[in-house]
C-alpha cells in the first residue's frame, strides 16, 4: 500500500491564489491576507503560522504594516528582504 507522504500545505500557495483570483479579499481573515501577502517575500515555505505570528505581535494588518523593518526583523522567520517588503506595502 502507498503512503501518503505529501505535505499537508502542498498545493497550498496555488490554491490561495486561486481564492484571490476568483472571489477577492471578500471573506477572508487577516491572517490569510497576510500569509498571501508573505508569499512573495519568502519562496517555498509555509507562510500561515509566520502570518498568525505578526498579528499576534501587532494586532492588526495595519500593525504590522505600520510597524517598520526595525520592528519587524525582532521576529523569528522575518528576514531584512521581508520586512523591507511588509514595510513598503
Amino acid at each position: 500500500m502507498k503512503q501518503n507522504t505529501e505535505l499537508p500545505y502542498k498545493g497550498h500557495r496555488k490554491r490561495i491564489k486561486e481564492k484571490y483570483i476568483n472571489n477577492g479579499l471578500t471573506g477572508w481573515h487577516e491572517y490569510e491576507i497576510l500569509e498571501y501577502a508573505l508569499t512573495f517575500a519568502i519562496p517555498r515555505k509555509d507562510t500561515k503560522p509566520l502570518a498568525k505570528t505578526l498579528l499576534n505581535e501587532f494586532k492588526t494588518i495595519n500593525g504590522v504594516l505600520d510597524a517598520g523593518p526595525d520592528n519587524l526583523k525582532h521576529i523569528k522567520g522575518i528576514s531584512e528582504h521581508t520586512a523591507l517588503f511588509l514595510s513598503f506595502l
